[in-house]
This record gives C-alpha cells, structure tokens and sequence, in this order.
C-alpha cells in the first residue's frame, strides 16, 4: 500500500490565539495536512515597519531560525490592522490606527476620549477601550467606512523565498456606540462586513468562525497563499 505523505509543518510567527485559532480553522477546513507550530518566543520582536507588508516580513525573518531547528517547511507572518476613513492622517498616518492598531491608545489618550470616571488610568486597556475610543473620535461623522487590513508573508524555509500577499475587508462602523457579539475579537463587535449584497445586518463579531474566514482579510490573504501551501 502507498505510504500517506507525512504532514507539512508551518510555524505561525504569532502569540495571538485569536489569530492562531481562525488559521487552524481554517487550515482544516480546506484538508491541507498542515502540522501548525509555535515559535519557543517572539521576546525580542519589535514592529517597527510603516506597513503590514513590513511588519509581516520582519516577523518570518525573526523565527527562521526557529523553524529550521523545529524542521518547518514554512514560517507563516500575519500583520493586521483597522483603519478608519473618516481618521485618515491623523497623528500621521494614512491608514489611522493602522499599524498601531493595538498601540494607538494610550492610558493618557483614553483618559480623554472616555473620562477618567469611566476608566481609571491604570486600568490595563482593552479591545472595548479601543473601540469605545473610536467611537469618541468618530462622534456623529456621517463618514461610517472603514476596512480590516490583513497582510501576510511566507517564507519557504529551504529556500528563505518570501511570498507576500494581502487581505482587504471593508466594513461600515455602527452609529451608535454599542458592542454586538462575542466571537470576534479587536474592532469586531463595532463593524459590520460590507458585501456583495450590501452592509451585513450582523457585526463581525456575530459571524461564526467559519463564516468570518470566507469574507474577512485574513480568509482572503489566505486563499491567496493555497496554491503555494498546496
């Protein structure tokens, strides 16, 4: 009898299990046989691109090392992001937060934007802070589009060949200052993916799993990278 291929291994350049979560998903639905490993650390690691692509690069090169000692076949780097139209330049970025998606709010900045009897300065800040954040920002602009941004980078480990590819999600941001669902996670609760047929009535956050990966940024930038996984 003809012996099954052994599994291909990918290293996910990541400590976000959310992340982690939605590509084994997502790995599995598609029945690639793709062993997913962890890099030992990211201890070290410093962000400092001014776009996905960067960041996401810069992430493969940090564990390729890692992954040739723990035999990887491929080391998988995922950068992603929300940006806001309406906020575009602000602090001096084109894509506001952007790459500071998860560092654009600061204790001081959210004193500001939410109060200080809404949240104590050294509260440790969280994905509602950020949204509620926006939402401050926002106010009542009639500007509501925004969009996920998800790039990606993969990098064959015999070869250290780097493949780029990129994810893009438009959404529309609520008018009103209200978090809906808990299968997100980010700016979920506050969007809603505009589709082919127009605004979803559901948030991202209220999309199964599943469902989020045949529509979101990061399900698009990975149907781009199936012809090489394959």
């Amino acid at each position: 009898m003809p012996q099954t291929p052994p599994n291909k291994r990918l290293m996910i350049a990541t400590e976000n299990t959310h992340k982690l979560a939605e590509m084994q998903a997502y790995f599995n639905e598609q029945s690639l046989g793709i062993e997913v490993v962890l890099p030992d650390s990211l201890v070290g690691l410093e962000e400092t691109g001014k776009t996905f692509v960067d960041n996401a690069i810069l992430k493969v090169q940090f564990v390729q090392t890692q992954a040739q000692q723990a035999q990887c076949d491929w080391v998988l780097g995922d950068d992603s992001g929300f940006s806001v139209a309406a906020l575009a330049g602000m602090d001096g970025l084109p894509l506001f937060p952007g790459v500071y998606s998860n560092r654009w709010l600061t204790p001081q900045r959210r004193t500001t934007l939410l109060g200080a009897e809404t949240v104590a300065l050294t509260e440790p800040i969280t994905h509602p802070h950020r949204c509620m954040g926006i939402f401050a920002l926002l106010g009542e602009t009639p500007n509501r589009q925004g969009a996920y941004h998800c790039a990606m980078a993969l990098l064959t480990v015999a070869t250290g060949n780097i493949q780029t590819v990129e994810g893009i999600c438009p959404v529309h941001i609520s008018e009103k200052p209200i978090l809906l669902g808990t299968n997100g996670f980010g700016y979920d609760p506050m969007v809603y993916p505009v589709l082919d047929s127009g605004i979803s009535h559901k948030t991202m956050a209220q999309w199964s799993r599943a469902e989020k990966n045949t529509i979101s940024h990061r399900g698009k930038a990975l149907q781009q990278l199936l012809p090489y996984l394959k």
